[in-house]
This record gives C-alpha cells, sequence and structure tokens, in this order.
C-alpha cells in the first residue's frame, strides 16, 4: 500500500514579532495563507525501519526533518511497522514558505492514515511542533492566525486571489534572521489591526483589498539590509501590476497578490531571471492535508 499526499507552501500576509521569549524563541502574532505550490510526500508500508528517498541531495537522511517526523510518530505511537518515504522537492528549501514544515506534517498525515493511529489534527499538531514553530498550521489552514511561536492558532477566512512568488536563488537562515532583529512591533499602536480582526471573524473568504493594508513583516529590514535584491524584487512586483507585496517570513522569498491569473504571469515573465525561482500559484482556500 502506498499513499501520496500534497504538501502545501505558505506565505504570512502579516508577522509582527511583538517579544522575545525567556525560550530563546520569539513571541510573534502572525498570518498564515497556503498558496498552491506543492511538495509531494510519498508513503509505502514495510516491516523495517525508516526510510527516505528525497531528490534534492545535500541533506543527510536522518538530519531531514521529513525522517525526523516519521521517527517521531513511530516512536510515539510504538509503531512496529516501518515506511519508505519518498520526498520530492518543489518549494525552495529556507526560502521563508514553510516548505520543510510543510513536508513534515505531510509525512504524519500520510503514516497516520499509512499505519491506522487515528490521531487527530490537534495530537498531530502536539508532536509537530517539537520539530518546528511552523509545523503545526499545516495540520489545519488554508489560513489562520498564529500567536506565541507560531503554533497558538486560530482558524481565519482565506484569501482568494493569485501569489506570484519570486524566489532570488538563494537560501536565508531563519535563525540569523531573528538574531539580528533590532526593532518589535507594538501592536497596540497597529489601529488598523484590531479593526481587519474584527471584520475577518465574520467574513467569508478575504479579498486582497482587504488585506493589502496590513501587509507588515517586521523581519523585512533585516533581510533587505543584507540583501537588498530582496527590496528590488518587492518594488519590481508592485511596478508590474501587483496590489500588494511583501517579504514572506524570514525570506527571501518575495510575493506580490493579484486579481487575475493573467497579470501574475505577464508580471512573472518581466521578473524571470535565470538565478530567481517563480511560481504562479492561486491563494489556497481549502486544505490539501485532510485527515
Amino acid at each position: 500500500m502506498q499513499l501520496s499526499v500534497q504538501a502545501p507552501a505558505k506565505i504570512n500576509l502579516f508577522l509582527h514579532v511583538t517579544g522575545k521569549r525567556e525560550d530563546g524563541y520569539h513571541e510573534l502574532f502572525t498570518f498564515f495563507q497556503m498558496v498552491g505550490v506543492y511538495d509531494e510526500v510519498a508513503v509505502a508500508k514495510t516491516a523495517g525501519d525508516i526510510r527516505l528517498h528525497c531528490d534534492l541531495p545535500g541533506v543527510p537522511e536522518t538530519e531531514n526533518i521529513v525522517y525526523r517526523a516519521a521517527k517521531l510518530l513511530r516512536e510515539a505511537c510504538n509503531v512496529g511497522d516501518g515506511a519508505v518515504i519518498t520526498l520530492r522537492k518543489s518549494i525552495p528549501m529556507a526560502a521563508g514558505l514553510g516548505g520543510g514544515s510543510s513536508d513534515a506534517a505531510a509525512a504524519m498525515v500520510a503514516l497516520n492514515r499509512l499505519w491506522g493511529l487515528g490521531l487527530d489534527r490537534d495530537e498531530l499538531a502536539a508532536l509537530g511542533i517539537r520539530l518546528g514553530s511552523d509545523v503545526p498550521f499545516f495540520f489545519g489552514g488554508p489560513a489562520a492566525l498564529g500567536k506565541g511561536r507560531g503554533e497558538i492558532l486560530e482558524p481565519f477566512p482565506p484569501l482568494e486571489g493569485w501569489v506570484l512568488l519570486v524566489n532570488p536563488g538563494f537560501a536565508v537562515s531563519t535563525a540569523w534572521v531573528y538574531g539580528n532583529i533590532k526593532k518589535l512591533t507594538s501592536l497596540p499602536d497597529n489601529t488598523k489591526l484590531p479593526s481587519f480582526l474584527k471584520k475577518g471573524l465574520t467574513a467569508g473568504n478575504l479579498c486582497i483589498e482587504e488585506v493589502r493594508g496590513y501587509l507588515h513583516n517586521s523581519l523585512e529590514e533585516v533581510t533587505e539590509l543584507n540583501y537588498p535584491e530582496v527590496k528590488e524584487i518587492k518594488n519590481r512586483l508592485l511596478d508590474n501590476g501587483a496590489s500588494a507585496a511583501l517579504m514572506s517570513g524570514s525570506g527571501p522569498t518575495v510575493f506580490g497578490l493579484f486579481h487575475l491569473e493573467e497579470d501574475a504571469r505577464k508580471a512573472a515573465a518581466a521578473l524571470q531571471r535565470n538565478d530567481r525561482r517563480i511560481f504562479v500559484a492561486p491563494a489556497l482556500t481549502r486544505s490539501p492535508l485532510t485527515l
């Protein structure tokens, strides 16, 4: 028996870093939104141990977050079976798109089915937070508000529209970006945010006009300072018709929001360069990681 699931990328429509925690992490207030760019995780049951095959070289098997997710689930649930896991990557690594976290969640969802464990989202999320702060989001979605490290989640209406992702072709360390942040967001001073939340909680899917005024990323200044291309891409997106543009997560990927796919594709052509990875994708209104 083999199961295959899609692991979607995410963007942060806003990411406020509000404080430093005693455990070394930062206190966040963020809006996660899944987008239709996917890695693929396939699992097959075996009588042996866990084996991982990945089409992207460079990460040792036992250090890969997918392998660690499978091992964690197997040990937590005292599973006797093993699994062969095949990971096919499309989402760039260390890009601010949550690819590794999504892959880990996808592997756990698939193995939960394969091994017949019957764990619910909350049970999977309680294990997933041991792997990374973004992992719990991917058991829900397609959109959510995140607090704490990002793991305290509240479902939220998703965005409707098209997203143009522009990855400049280099990786950025999340730990490095957080370690160099100088300015924290003071949420009480952001008078627009409460009205946005109040409206969102009673709304259907959100349109671009409703969110574009609230886009903010506390990490953007840190990454831009050392990688000026991030700001250049953001300006080019706006010059080529994006309703709004922002760096996602710790970067360096920048996204632009568009109403129409054809407009996003025109902008993609204008920003194309050999060293860049560019994706045109819908903002997801339904998560592919269903239990």
